[in-house]
This record gives C-alpha cells, sequence and structure tokens, in this order.
C-alpha cells in the first residue's frame, strides 16, 4: 500500500494500520489501529505484543471479537502495565452483568433491591454503558439529582457504582480512580437519636396503645431492628435467639424479660404502620430505631461490662482481645437479665399505674413491672 508521511506526523494512505499478529495455539490477529498517527500505532503496537506475552488472551479475544477498540484498551492501560487491567469481564456491558453481581452479594434482600435500583437508573442514560463509562454516567446522574435535591439518592447510587466496579476489576483501575473523583452531594445533617429513660419508654408505649405499644417494647427490651422482629427469632436457653440480618455479628443472644408476641402484618406493611404510629405517639421525635439506641442506653446504666454490651447489641469486636473476651455470653445471660430488669422497673408509680390499664394486670409487660 502506497504510504507517504505528511505534516504532524500522520501517515496518508487508502486505509489506517493494521495490528497483525499470529500466535501459536490461538489463532491470528488482525484489526485495524483505528488512527494513523504513527507514534500512536507503535503504542498500540507495543500494548498487543506486550498483551501477547504475558498471555492475556481474554483481551486479545475483546479485540478480535471487535468488543473493544486497541484505542479505547490504550486508555484504560492509562500509564499502567498490563499487570494492572483487570479482567476483561469488565468491560462486558453492564446490563449483562448486573443480575449475577447482585444475586452474589452477602447483603439483606432490600440492600440488593437498592443496588438493582439505582445500577437501572445509571443504565437508564445508557442502556448499553460499560464499566468505562460509569464517570460520565454518574456525573450527569448528580447534575440531574442535584437539580431535583435527590442529594442522598446521588449519593447511594455513587456507593453502589463503586462496588460494582470494586467487583468487576478491583480498586486500582483507572476507571474506579475516576468514578471515586466524582464528588458527593452534600446532605443535610442527620437527624439525632433520642433513647428514651425507662420511663419515657413505657409512657410512649401506652400511647400507642395494645398492638404497637407491645411492638416498642419488644424491641426495647431485645434491641431487635424491624427486619429482626418481623424476621426469626425464638427462644433459647433462657433468652432469645436473633437471627441477625446484616452480618454474622448480630447473629447473637439476649435475655428475656418478658413474653414476646409476634408484629402484626408482614414487614413492609407492619413498618410502615409502626413508623407512623410512633411518629404520630411522640410528635414526631422518636423513630423505630430509637429502641435500639433506648436498649443501648439501658445496658450502660446497668452496669454490663462494655464487651458483653457491644455481643447483645450485635456489634462485632473491634479488636481481637475483644473477640477473645466475649466468649459464650449464655453463662451470664441470668446475671445481665437481672441487671437489665433493675433499670427497666425503675419507673415511677404513675407510670406503672398507666401501663397496668393499658396492657392489662395480668400482662407479660405488667409482670415486669411487678
Amino acid at each position: 500500500m502506497a504510504r507517504r508521511a505528511g505534516r504532524r506526523g500522520r501517515v496518508k494512505s487508502h486505509g489506517w494500520p493494521r495490528l497483525r499478529y499470529t500466535i501459536p495455539g490461538w489463532g491470528a490477529l488482525n484489526v485495524s489501529a483505528g488512527t494513523p498517527r504513527r507514534r500512536m500505532v507503535r503504542r498500540l503496537r507495543e500494548m498487543t505484543r506486550a498483551l501477547i506475552e504475558e498471555g492475556r488472551y481474554d483481551y486479545l479475544a475483546l479485540l478480535r471479537e471487535k468488543e473493544i477498540t486497541p484505542l479505547r484498551l490504550l486508555t484504560q492501560l492509562g500509564g499502567g502495565s498490563i499487570h494492572t487491567l483487570p479482567p476483561a469481564g469488565a468491560f462486558r456491558p453492564v446490563a449483562e452483568t448486573v443480575a449475577p453481581w447482585i444475586a452474589g452479594l452477602t447483603a439483606t434482600a432490600r440492600h440488593k433491591v437498592n443496588c438493582a435500583f439505582h445500577l437501572k437508573r445509571l443504565l437508564a442514560l445508557d442502556g448499553a454503558a460499560r464499566p468505562a463509562d460509569f464517570p460520565g454516567l454518574l456525573t450527569r446522574l448528580r447534575v440531574a439529582d442535584e437539580a431535583r435535591g435527590a442529594f442522598r439518592s446521588y449519593n447511594y447510587a455513587r456507593a453502589v457504582a463503586l462496588a460494582y466496579l470494586r467487583d468487576h476489576g478491583g480498586q486500582r483501575t483507572e476507571t474506579y480512580t475516576q468514578t471515586l473523583a466524582v464528588r458527593v452531594l452534600p446532605t443535610t445533617r442527620k437527624r439525632q437519636g433520642h433513647p428514651c429513660t425507662p420511663d419515657e419508654a413505657w409512657g410512649l408505649a401506652c400511647d400507642l396503645g395494645l398492638v404497637w405499644g407491645r411492638v416498642w417494647l419488644a424491641q426495647c427490651l431485645t434491641g431487635m431492628g424491624n427486619e429482626e422482629l418481623w424476621g426469626a427469632w425464638s427462644t433459647e436457653d433462657g433468652g432469645y435467639h436473633i437471627a441477625g440480618t446484616k452480618r454474622a455479628g448480630r447473629n447473637r443472644l439476649v435475655p428475656a424479660l418478658c413474653a414476646l408476641a409476634r408484629p402484626p402484618l408482614g414487614l413492609e406493611a407492619g413498618v410502615r404502620l409502626y413508623r407512623k404510629a410512633l411518629r404520630a405517639a411522640s410528635g414526631g421525635k422518636v423513630q423505630p430505631y430509637d429502641a435500639r439506641r433506648t436498649y443501648a442506653k439501658w445496658l450502660a446504666l446497668a452496669g454490663v461490662d462494655r464487651v458483653h454490651q457491644d455481643a447483645l447489641m450485635g456489634h462485632g469486636p473491634a479488636t481481637m482481645t475483644e473477640l477473645y473476651q466475649r466468649g459464650n455470653v449464655a453463662p451470664y445471660l441470668a446475671g445481665i437479665g437481672a441487671q437489665l430488669a433493675a433499670v427497666v422497673r425503675a419507673v415511677t408509680p404513675a407510670t406503672r399505674a398507666r401501663v397496668v390499664a393499658t396492657f392489662g394486670a395480668g400482662s407479660a409487660e405488667a409482670e415486669v413491672l411487678a
């Protein structure tokens, strides 16, 4: 093919240069360089030879099948070496890998639904997007969410995008670095927690009434979250065995101060009505999670040592020493229950009378205060 050098290092020809290699045991590679610049073509050939020497047949296959261009691969490589390249699967369209990625997450069902939702928001901007497109998509989503005031929603989408990239190439890739550089949106300060005193907690239970009052007390007396209370828990060794839903440390044993009843309805409908009732009874000051804060406060007031507090709350040990100190909580459960019961019973006669009037003289709630 006739060629002659032009200005600015360009090669004028009837077609762009091609990358032609025959690889023993694999086959032939014959793709267009995608540029007429001699210097760039030289870099592309050096990159291709490096891929062959390192045995990166996954990327050679992508080039041969034209799933990625040599220029795009060179851009992805940046200033790093072939060793910094993620697996070739990282260049597959995101839509093809979302479902298996979410299915493999070690997370709650709700978090998986949220991850799928936010990845769908990103793919709505470009249905054929690949991981390398995430920085640009996230920048566009940031502008749109900032305009409508959805700051937390954008930050959640950014976190999901980073998690996806971490699992599809690692944190040392150029795409991950560029996505991380897309800034978060400033959010308003989080609401302060409202742990209750025994008088406040029992009084609020009376205001909630028989059904939701028992749900509130069950959380205050065990430290269970919504998904745990509506989920799997059972009596065991004189206490309640709670099947945690967030992490292995949330699978725990707590003292049984009174008999608990299963909450009404399903998780979604039950929590929605419970949250609404709690907001109305407390004037908007208390939320369901404040029951866990209340339980933590009562454990501290009861004088329970910090290692056992973490175990009863379902918090993982911060150090190996704490892990060794924790051991089995079951032998200490009766003593911890007695300490905690002393705090729970420290209410005024007026509060005690309200509890009896609301739940009945022979109820499990009245027996706790007896």
